[in-house]
This record gives structure tokens, C-alpha cells and sequence, in this order.
């Protein structure tokens, strides 16, 4: 049912842990495409609910990964407390280039609002979550969330993936580009790992990053 390109990366993806992709499939996890037609999200609710009355996790795979991968992972607690999951298909598969091997900020978020604009998704409800580099690319995330209006996250969780002040999107933020306090009212949950070694996400890449949110209005 995807656009053919989409279609492709599903493919590899599915095939990359069939294991996890039919494990998706078997339960009941639906598939879109991208407002590009290029990728492709997955979604999932609980039966016989309401999207826009349920809670949401919407959630960002890490290097290489995949939106299968993030379902198998998300689904047990998903059931057990009744909450739905958007996974983002953002890596653009083994044979894809750098810069073209992830997709960029925006292209990440207009996924995610088209996802949630679908299910006329409430503000302040979300949950946003991402892992490595998913994580180090949710405070982006969280920015053009807050820039479209939508402001759709109350609270995301960065799991060892830091902001790097060298991203010309945070370097932006630290020069004030976007205000003094971009992240006003936003509430963060920042994980690391005690035996993590890579510099952007290891525990002091992560305590750097919670002076940059709290220094532009995250709690």
C-alpha cells in the first residue's frame, strides 16, 4: 500500500529483523507514507480506542535502526497501560549516502505532523521519545513542534543521544535565533548509560545537554 520507494525501504527494513517486522504485523501495527512519499511511519493504537483519547509515544529509532524494531521494544508497556505508538522511519536504508543516509529535522517532524494532524492528535498530550541518534535529534524535533504551533509533546525522554553544541541547528538555539527560551514549559527526561563511551552519549555529553535545555526554559 506504499508509494514504491517507501515501499522499498519498508522491504529492507522488514527484512533487516523479520522477526520484529512480522511481530509488527501480526499485531495490527499500520503503515503510512511520508508526506514525501519516500519513508514511511507506523502506527498503532489499542483496540477499540480512540487515537485522539488515548496516550501517545511517538518514537525515534538510533543509528541503522528501524520503526520495527522500536514497536517490538515500545509494544508490552504500550498494551499494558493502554497507550498508542507512532514509530518514524528516518534512516534511509543501508545503500543510502551520507548526507542523504538519515532524513533531515524537517523532514522528520512534517512525518510526525502528518501522523498526528491524521488522527486530529491533541496539543501537550505526546510523548516524544528517542534513542542515540534518535535522541540527539529530538530537541530539533521538539523545536518544530513548538515553531508549527502544534506544541502536540508534554514530556520527551532523550536516551543517550546529547545535543551536540556543534549542530548548526543548536548552535542556532545558543545564539538566541529562536528566542532566549525556546524550550519554555517543556518538561525533559534525560537518560545515559554508566558504561556509555561515545562522546555524544555518555553521561557528561547528557548533563551538558540538560544545562543547554534548562538554560533555554526546559525543566
Amino acid at each position: 500500500n506504499l508509494p514504491p520507494v517507501a515501499q522499498a525501504l519498508y522491504n529492507e527494513m522488514y527484512n533487516s529483523d523479520v522477526i520484529r517486522g512480522q511481530y509488527a504485523v501480526n499485531n495490527g501495527a499500520q503503515f503510512f507514507s511520508s508526506p514525501d512519499s519516500n519513508s514511511f511511519y507506523l502506527q498503532w493504537f489499542p483496540n477499540n480506542t480512540q487515537p485522539a483519547s488515548q496516550p501517545l509515544v511517538v518514537t525515534l529509532h538510533g543509528s541503522d535502526g528501524n520503526v520495527f524494531n522500536e514497536f517490538y521494544l515500545w509494544h508490552p508497556y504500550a498494551v499494558a497501560n493502554n497507550c498508542g505508538i507512532v514509530a518514524v522511519q528516518w534512516f534511509n536504508g543501508v545503500t543510502a549516502l551520507p548526507p542523504n543516509d538519515y532524513l533531515p529535522d524537517t523532514s522528520i517532524y512534517n512525518m510526525v505532523e502528518s501522523a498526528l494532524t491524521a488522527i486530529s492528535y491533541p496539543s501537550g498530550k505526546a510523548l516524544l521519545h528517542g534513542f542515540s541518534r534518535g535522541s540527539a535529534r529530538s530537541y530539533a524535533i521538539n523545536l518544530y513542534d513548538i515553531l508549527s504551533g502544534h506544541n502536540y509533546f508534554c514530556t520527551t525522554i532523550s536516551n543517550a543521544g546529547s545535543a551536540d553544541p556543534g549542530y548548526p541547528l543548536y548552535m542556532a538555539i545558543n545564539n538566541n535565533v529562536y528566542g532566549s527560551t525556546p524550550f519554555a514549559g517543556k518538561h525533559w527526561a534525560l537518560y545515559c548509560g554508566g558504561l556509555d563511551t561515545g562522546i555524544t552519549t555518555n553521561c557528561q555529553a547528557m548533563a551538558a545537554t540538560q544545562n543547554f535545555l534548562t538554560a533555554r526554559g526546559a525543566q
